[in-house]
């Protein structure tokens, strides 16, 4: 069987289907492991489903892009500032760069839960002032907000 470093991690491809690869996943003792690979735009990721993997390589992808490209791509998907999103814990990070635990801490102390919703105008104006504020100051005047 043909090995592939995908990630570097080795695999052996079983089947493709458009951008989703099923793989046997080689481990350190050589057991193997089911897993998908994804690719998307230029970027490769691993999943246990062929959703994770997707998912995975999706963000990789987006975070490679220009933060102008990040912005608008996060306002295409949010384009109203007082509808509640139950996906800003995430595009903090995909904006700003910030770590998980920065921002399960951040939430901890205001009070939220990773998985709630807050409108966009909420999001903007509590994180302006915090880890990646100019990434959210910039998102802010895309939106024409006067901060």
């Amino acid at each position: 069987m043909d090995v592939y470093y995908i990630d570097d991690i080795p695999c052996v491809i079983c089947s493709i289907h458009r951008n989703i690869a099923k793989v046997e996943v080689i481990r350190n003792d050589f057991t193997l492991t089911l897993s998908y690979v994804a690719k998307i735009g230029r970027s490769f990721a691993h999943g246990d489903t062929p959703r994770e993997a997707v998912e995975a390589a999706t963000e990789k992808d987006v975070e490679d892009c220009p933060l102008e490209e990040r912005i608008d791509l996060f306002v295409e998907s949010h384009p109203d500032l007082d509808t509640p999103y139950g996906d800003l814990f995430r595009w903090h990070h995909t904006l700003t760069g910030s770590c998980e635990f920065g921002r399960k801490e951040w939430c901890r102390t205001h009070g939220y839960q990773p998985t709630d919703s807050i409108t966009v105008r909420t999001f903007i104006e509590q994180t302006r002032n915090d880890y990646g504020g100019d990434a959210i100051r910039q998102l802010a005047e895309r939106y024409g907000l006067t901060i």
